[in-house]
């Protein structure tokens, strides 16, 4: 199950405040933490063969991306590495000592000289689910559950609204300050 939580936003432009909801993640996994999974699932590899594998392919994942390449693991997702640009008024305004060919792009927040600032703000990795795991199929499969402390935070804003702020807040959605669901739950 996913848990969901709350965060707030605050937009200066229209000068409000907005609640959204966020995935709590439970745990984070390591290469060998899947290894071990994978190999609970009867395979004949060892955790450590399965874990040796799995290293060598993020290895030579990252190789292919920093090549230019992007990569598809059928039926889970497409990576590939996007670059987050600065804006120009035109190609023109690109100084050559930032931007030439023959020349790696630097990449960095803009210099206080505009002709002197960076071509590319960040390099970041895009990920889009692919086959089983595309968004249609995941909406159908996920199953979602709020944690103690969004459900507490609900009660308490459901109490205000109703001008009940004095009391008190149900026993099984106490607030807990981690976020995270009580054995009890």
């Amino acid at each position: 199950m996913l848990e969901l939580g709350w965060y707030k936003n605050y937009n200066p432009i229209k000068k409000e405040e907005k609640w959204y909801v966020q995935h709590i993640a439970r745990n984070s996994l390591s290469i060998a933490d899947i290894a071990q999974h994978m190999h609970e699932h009867n395979t004949p590899f060892t955790a450590g063969t399965i874990e040796g594998l799995l290293k060598d392919f993020v290895q030579c994942v990252n190789e292919q991306l920093l090549g230019g390449n992007i990569v598809k693991i059928d039926n889970l997702v497409i990576l590939k590495l996007a670059v987050k640009s600065n804006a120009f008024s035109s190609p023109g305004e690109v100084s050559p000592a930032t931007g030439r060919i023959g020349v790696q792009a630097r990449i960095g927040a803009a210099e206080k000289n505009e002709k002197e600032r960076p071509v590319a703000k960040a390099v970041k990795l895009t990920a889009v689910p692919t086959g089983r795991l595309a968004s249609k199929k995941l909406a159908r499969s996920a199953r979602l559950g709020w944690t103690t402390l969004a459900e507490a935070q609900m009660d308490e804003e459901r109490r205000k609204a109703e001008g009940k702020a004095d009391s008190p807040p149900r026993s099984k959605a106490r607030a807990n300050p981690t976020g995270q669901r009580r054995k009890s739950d």
